[in-house]
């Protein structure tokens, strides 16, 4: 079972790396053809060749620049990918810590040590800062919620995401009291898959609302696997208290979606910002990443802004006050994953049709629905 997954894994980090080499080529190339150090959306416009490969490679870019993201965000980005080491197929992080990753019995494993290394580990630090980073302190930047309290629980470490990691991830926070639990991390292979739905059912059963980000590739996920979720058959959710998060970009046009973000008409409840979010890094230090990673958060601070005003209302309730309180568009926007060569424009659908709510998440219309539910 676990070869199977490891040769799902192994297939797609390659793909990935490919993608990633792909995209530090069309920057060299442009650069080179460019004669610049700093490529610009305005010159790659204007940029006018007959060389069929350099015309991919400035698409590329443009695609890139048009979502937000800039040549910088994308070295940090490779260098966490080449860094981390789940993408290192002969490292077999299990044995260090004794742990049997097909016995959800064995437990007694692990450490305390939630920090990790400050040179290479900043994805915890960047999404916690997002939610409860210390509001008007005229320091970095303000999170989304001003009554909230941080528990780590590092749940992906060095290797490979594991459903016993997740699962007893879960259960350890419900446990300890977490009322909002956010879920930045997902793959799409789960060869225990039931092990985190028990875990989720559980949470359900103790009130605590999960917000897990809706992944990277561009995908529907109505159709493609994206792990873990609220749902077996990708219809009928078997839990009421889970909220997955599409990422829209920093434009308010067609490009909206994140070029990059997954979506689903039916597994993708709302949308959040999730593109050059700047946020707390390790060594006191602030910086922009991108990524639904970054938009389940910013929900993630809004549950938690409901949750501390108004604790009377249950999990299931403020899932559907965050959703019924979205702020909806009706506009076309360019499909994530759709530009390609033969198509450098994209494939257009309705906004609407990338999540159930077809909206983007507003923290103060969920506070204003959170009051009204109460106090009518």
């Amino acid at each position: 079972m676990y070869l199977k997954a490891f040769n799902k894994k192994s297939e797609r980090n390659i793909q990935t790396a490919k993608r990633l080499k792909q995209i530090g080529e069309s920057f060299a190339g442009v650069k080179d053809f460019l004669g610049t150090d700093t490529v610009t959306m305005e010159a790659l416009q204007a940029a006018k060749t007959e060389d069929k490969k350099l015309q991919a490679q400035i698409g590329d870019i443009l695609g890139l620049l048009g979502r937000g993201l800039d040549e910088k965000a994308f070295e940090e980005y490779y260098e966490t990918f080449k860094k981390n080491k789940q993408y290192d197929l002969g490292f077999n992080g299990r044995a260090l810590v004794g742990d049997n990753p097909e016995d959800i019995k064995d437990t007694n494993y692990g450490n305390n040590n939630v920090l990790g290394s400050k040179d290479d580990e900043i994805h915890g630090t960047h999404v916690s800062g997002i939610i409860l980073a210390t509001r008007n302190n005229g320091v970095g930047m303000n999170g989304v919620a001003n009554n909230a309290k941080l528990m780590s629980v590092r749940t992906v470490p060095d290797g490979d995401e594991r459903d016993k990691d997740v699962a007893l991830a879960i259960r350890y926070a419900v446990d300890n009291g977490a009322k909002v639990i956010n879920m930045s991390f997902g793959k799409n292979w789960s060869p225990n898959k039931e092990w985190v739905f028990d875990a989720i059912k559980y949470a359900e059963k103790h009130d605590v609302l999960l917000v897990h980000a809706a992944g990277n590739d561009g995908k529907d996920i109505d159709v493609e696997h994206n792990w873990p979720n609220d749902t077996a058959d990708k219809v009928s959710e078997f839990a009421d208290n889970v909220l997955t998060i599409g990422a829209m970009s920093i434009n308010t046009d067609k490009n909206l979606p994140a070029s990059f973000s997954n979506y689903g008409r039916l597994n993708v409840d709302i949308f959040a910002p999730g593109v050059q979010i700047y946020s707390t890094f390790p060594k006191n230090e602030y910086q922009k990443i991108s990524g639904t990673s970054m938009a389940s958060p910013e929900v993630a601070g809004v549950a938690a802004l409901v949750r501390s005003y108004y604790p009377q209302l249950s999990a299931s309730q403020v899932k559907h006050i965050i959703m019924n309180s979205g702020t909806k568009l009706d506009m076309n926007v360019i499909l994530p994953g759709s530009k390609s060569q033969e198509n450098p424009e994209g494939k257009k659908v309705k906004f609407s049709e990338l999540s159930i709510t077809g909206a983007i998440t507003n923290a103060y219309n969920a506070l204003v629905l959170a009051d009204k539910m109460v106090n009518k």
